[in-house]
């Protein structure tokens, strides 16, 4: 079998130039599923969206159904009460599920197309797709793709452009506003502190979102075995960002896994 491939990049904040990438090919033209880094974008059509209310509780009991199917969340257990800010940093797939519901599937289609995070044809078909897949793709678990050159550009929006109310990319500029990308900033500081990322980056000043994209489902011995990706994509430090980094990696355990080696970039930059 060949073996599985780690990616990784590290690209100045500032000026948006790489200044490590391992695959230079795989860095503009890989396609990568997003995981659940596509709820950055589903927290901006909330923020945007009139009469939501981003403190509300939703109580996570880690399974819910829609029209007979059953959905999980990604933390085994549940989350308990959370609210936006603590269903971002946490990644809670039911908190996602059930918000979206108020967000027409055309103005989530527009806003991962601006954001390089669903290609044509697959954006195309989402219009179509059944609820229960419409709303896997919601959390980033089913037809969305992108490049990890179109995940840096999202992290150098949110922690340089956006944060400063610079002009920046359209597609971005679309999707954020300057208020919505202060609050997701700070849930991706909490994601490195508390959240999906916390073992790897806690303390380290790295804000910052986890994905574990799911590759294949099977059942084995009456059970369900769930193969996964790992990606990260987040920029360092918090205050005045100078890196973004984006990694990739086949076959991880969850996006924890592409957390470590960002661990492992950090200390490296913080060494220099």
């Amino acid at each position: 079998m060949p073996k599985a491939m780690t990616f990784f990049a590290v690209v100045d904040a500032a000026s948006g130039d790489p200044l490590f990438v391992s695959d230079e090919k795989f860095y503009g033209s890989g396609r990568v599923s997003p995981g659940s880094i596509a709820k950055i974008v589903c927290a901006a059509l909330l923020l945007a969206s009139p009469g939501f209310d981003p403190e509300k509780k939703y109580f996570c009991r880690d399974v819910t159904f829609l029209n007979g199917y059953r959905f999980t969340c990604s933390y085994k257990g549940g989350h308990a009460t959370t609210n936006l800010h603590d269903a971002l940093a946490r990644s809670c797939n039911l908190y996602f599920q059930d918000a979206m519901r108020g967000i027409g599937r055309r103005r989530f289609i527009e806003a991962v197309s601006s954001c390089g995070l669903a290609a044509p044809p697959e954006a195309g078909k989402l219009p179509s797709e059944p609820d229960h897949e419409y709303f896997q793709a919601v959390i980033g678990d089913h037809a969305l793709s992108t490049t990890p050159e179109n995940l840096v550009g999202l992290m150098r929006h949110l922690a340089v452009t956006g944060q400063n109310n610079k002009n920046g990319d359209e597609g971005f500029k679309n999707v954020f506003s300057h208020e919505s990308s202060k609050f997701i900033n700070a849930a991706l500081l909490d994601a490195c502190e508390y959240g999906t990322a916390a073992g790897a980056l806690r303390g380290t000043g790295c804000a910052g979102k986890t994905g574990s994209p799911v590759r294949s489902v099977s059942i084995s011995r009456a059970k369900r075995i769930v193969s996964t990706d790992a990606v990260f994509a987040g920029y360092y430090p918090y205050i005045k960002p100078e890196y973004i980094i984006v990694v990739f990696m086949e076959k991880g355990t969850g996006g924890a896994d592409a957390a470590k080696t960002a661990r492992r970039i950090v200390d490296s930059v913080r060494e220099r």
